[in-house]
């Protein structure tokens, strides 16, 4: 029975879909609901929505109903970052929650570092940017917040030692793939897991809502504008000329 006077919390979600799924549904500091998906079992793209409500069904609450959200935004899977920000951005459009973006690595960082802790540390997150490269995103953890040590950028494995090495630990969510790339003592110290903690997107200490860097004052229909984090240049080839049209298709029939 609820007391008179008390104000139920309201329900925040965070998502990521930056390699697999990660989902987690929460009502005040309470969390009621975790989800992840390993890359490996995600066939479809168009199967998150659904995946979603599932959870939702089974926390007990409905999609509109979340009044806060969190998206992941990369880097990782170009197709699966716009899918994920799409879905949430369009829940967030019909609902009416707020919804801020923050990059997943940032997920990814937390989880390898216990913010416990009074130490500083620097955390190298390591993507598998296929091509036999490595995507690398750097962050800081000091004074109780985190700030970004250097952008996330793909790299050859050649390359990465001596940033690797300057890095108190590193994790990753593609061991497989990107272990076998690493130099042995690199390698000895990753830190692998099977998928993001979305939880870890939840409250950052340091983060501010909705959105970092005054980004909340990008609104649009009522949803916070969010851009992926890529880190390819966009592949673009111009139109060629078309040109006279061939003899044979001006030629008079008959």
């Amino acid at each position: 029975m609820k007391l008179p006077g008390t104000v139920d919390a309201e329900w925040v979600a965070a998502f990521d879909s930056s390699a697999g799924a990660a989902l987690v549904l929460a009502r005040g500091a309470r969390v009621l609901a975790r989800r992840t998906l390993p890359a490996a079992e995600r066939e479809r793209d168009a199967d998150l929505a659904a995946w979603c409500q599932d959870a939702c069904r089974e926390a007990g609450v409905a999609l509109a109903g979340i009044r806060s959200w969190t998206v992941g935004i990369g880097p990782g899977s170009f197709s699966g970052l716009r899918a994920g920000i799409a879905f949430v951005q369009g829940v967030a459009l019909g609902s009416g929650a707020r919804v801020r973006g923050l990059p997943s690595s940032l997920g990814l960082a937390r989880m390898a570092v216990d913010e416990a802790c009074t130490v500083s540390a620097r955390v190298g997150v390591l993507h598998d940017a296929r091509r036999g490269q490595l995507i690398l995103s750097v962050w800081a953890w000091a004074d109780g917040s985190w700030r970004e040590a250097g952008p996330a950028g793909v790299r050859e494995p050649g390359e990465v030692a001596a940033e690797l090495a300057a890095c108190d630990c590193l994790v990753t969510p593609h061991a497989a793939t990107v272990a076998p790339r690493l130099e042995a003592a690199a390698r000895a110290r990753l830190q692998a897991v099977a998928a993001l903690d979305a939880a870890t997107l939840l409250a950052p200490p340091g983060w501010c809502w909705p959105s970092a860097a005054g980004a909340d004052a990008a609104i649009l229909d009522g949803a916070a504008f969010i851009e992926p984090i890529y880190v390819r240049p966009p592949v673009f080839v111009p139109p060629q000329s078309s040109g006279p049209l061939p003899e044979w298709l001006t030629a008079p029939l008959g």
